[in-house]
This record gives structure tokens, sequence and C-alpha cells, in this order.
């Protein structure tokens, strides 16, 4: 394979049989800095995006996206237009599940594309750079974990971005098809029913905080005034923080096109990704406070560090996310203790 840098035009003709492009972007440096990344498109890659209106990109990391892949081109299919889809590798350590997608793509009648970062980005940068790989006036951002939900899935968005001006569109998440079940995981599928997927007519209410990038449409132009903020590392919060920016000037509209979320997570590995969201929770805090100081996990987390309880409430907190023999509703009690205990350490004393 032969590496390339990120550009916005190819410099060889169409590659032939997966080989990848030479792309050089004369803009990154606005938005982010060069990646150095591999390219590869189908044939129908280079004819079938002229005209197209909405382009689904896709960002992965060490997973296996062949069903979605599958999923998506059938939805694109049932459309009747051509909707092309941009898979980009955010640096793998592991080329094995791109060999294995690599030939659902090449013979796709839908237009696709595969990138394969050298390094890992993150949440911000890599979604930053998909909006420089997609050509069309909208973008479809759906997580690697996420599971459309309805066949017209792809045709609703069409819908609503032909019945007249959009910004960005939330469909929304839910839990109705999940796969991995049992005790294991069963607490996390109840907290993303009762605290996540929620109906647009509640989450209209508070358009920035109830806004995920795991499932959005945005205007092209936009997320290009509006890139994430690359200062965001790792887990967590970069998506409100870009929510509350693009609110001010555009209309976040929330509207009911699920998907699910199937990543679903141990009480174990839930609290290891709390452990990594602490940066990005005092880095919300500093550059937007309206979207957190009104909820409760800011509030009990200021009562825990008044308290100086941090420690003791972690512990305590672990024990009970953690106790198969506890009620789900304590359990997830323990992990909005854990996240509060977490946090604890970087809202001040002197905040209010």
């Amino acid at each position: 394979m032969v590496s390339g840098v990120f550009v916005a035009e190819p410099t060889t003709d169409q590659p032939v049989d997966g080989a990848p492009a030479m792309y050089v972007d004369q803009s990154a440096s606005t938005v982010t800095v060069k990646l150095a990344a591999e390219y590869f498109h189908n044939v129908a890659w280079k004819t079938a995006t002229e005209g197209s209106l909405l382009s689904v990109v896709i960002p992965f990391f060490n997973s296996d996206v062949r069903p979605l892949a599958a999923r998506l081109i059938a939805l694109s299919t049932k459309a009747g237009v051509a909707v092309p889809l941009i898979f980009v590798d955010d640096g793998s350590p592991t080329q094995e599940f791109n060999r294995q997608l690599w030939p659902i793509l090449q013979s796709s009648h839908s237009p696709c594309q595969l990138a394969v970062l050298q390094r890992n980005a993150g949440r911000a940068k890599v979604r930053n750079f998909l909006s420089k790989l997609a050509t069309t006036p909208y973008l479809l951002y759906l997580d690697a974990d996420m599971w459309p939900d309805e066949e017209d899935f792809l045709q609703r968005y069409l819908d609503w971005i032909r019945d007249g001006h959009v910004d960005v569109i939330y469909g929304g998440r839910s839990a109705r098809k999940v796969v991995l079940t049992g005790v294991d995981h069963e607490l996390h599928r109840l907290m993303t029913v009762r605290r996540e997927a929620l109906p647009a007519s509640v989450r209209r209410h508070s358009p920035a905080y109830h806004f995920y990038s795991c499932n959005f449409v945005v205007r092209r132009e936009l997320l290009a005034d509006f890139p994430l903020n690359e200062d965001f590392k790792g887990w967590g919060w970069e998506d409100c923080e870009w929510a509350a920016r693009v609110a001010e000037r555009c209309t976040i509209r929330h509207e009911d096109n699920t998907a699910s979320h199937l990543g679903l997570l141990t009480a174990s590995q839930l609290m290891m990704k709390y452990d990594e969201s602490v940066a990005n929770f005092a880095l919300v805090l500093r550059l937007r406070p309206e979207l957190v100081k009104d909820t409760a996990l800011f509030r009990v987390a200021r009562l825990i560090r008044l308290a100086g309880l941090a420690g003791a409430v972690r512990v305590a907190a672990r024990w009970m996310a953690e106790s198969e023999a506890l009620p789900f509703s304590t359990r997830m009690r323990g992990l909005m203790f854990y996240k509060a205990a977490l946090y604890a350490k970087v809202v001040g004393n002197d905040a209010h």
C-alpha cells in the first residue's frame, strides 16, 4: 500500500484494483494538521458522486464495520439515489479489518471510499478530516457502532434536506437493535434507554446538551466554518461543545430517525471511559459553563468537592456500579456518583 497525504483533489487517475490515490489538501492547516493516509475508491466513486446530496461518513478504530457497510449499501439502494459512503480507519493497530472491509466496498454499486490513517487522530480531528474528504452539500455522520433502525433511514434525511434549508439534524439514538445482551451489558442498555434515547420532543428543549455526534446530518459548508475543537482529546464532551457554538448561529434540529447503539460496555468499561473524559469535562466547563452548571452531575460533583470526599465516593460508587447483586437503578446511580467524583477535582471550590 502506498502512503499519501490528505488533499482536496486526487493527483492520480481512478485507482485500479484498490490502489490508493494521492491527495494533497491545500487548506488543511486551517482546520487540522495534515494526516498521512492511504486511499481506496471503488469504480462507482468517480462517476456516481456528482450531483449527490448526501454522503455518509463513518470513522472507525479497530472494529469490524462490514455489517454496517452492507446495511448502508442496502439502504442507499432503497433510497434510489447514489449516496457516497466514506469510511476512515483512525489508525487501527492492524490492517485485518480493512482487508475484510474493502471487498464489500469495492464490489458495491454505491460510490465508496476507504481512507486509512497511519496514526490515530482522535474523535474531533478525524471528524474534521472526514468533512474534507466529502464533496456533497450534506454529510451524515454515523459512529461505527450505530445501526440504522428503519428501512427508510437514509430516505428520511434526504427528504428533510430536499424540503428546505437544513443546518444540522440530530436523529437520535436507541437500543432497539442491540445484540449484546445479558447481565454484563444490560446496565449500559438501560442507561441508553433511560438517559440517551430521548424522543425529539424532549431533546428540542435543550438542543445542544442533547446532541450527540453519533447520528447527525450537517451542511458541509457549516462544518467548514465550525470545525470540531481538536483540543478535546479522547472521549466525551466534544460534540456538546461543538453544538453549543453552532446553536449560537444556526438551528440544531431534532428529529426521530434513530440508530441503535450496538457498542454496549460493561460497568468497568464505562468507568474507564469516564476516567478518560475528565480533561474534556474541564475544557467544556471552561469554554461552555452554561452547558453543565445547571446539571445534576455538576451539582453533585461540586458537593463532593466541598466535602472533600472524592476518593471515598469514587471507591463506594465503583462497588455500587459493579455489584450485580444490586438493582440496576442503584448501579446506575453508582455510575453517576463515580463520574461526579472524578469531575469533583475540576469543578473548583468557587464554582457557582
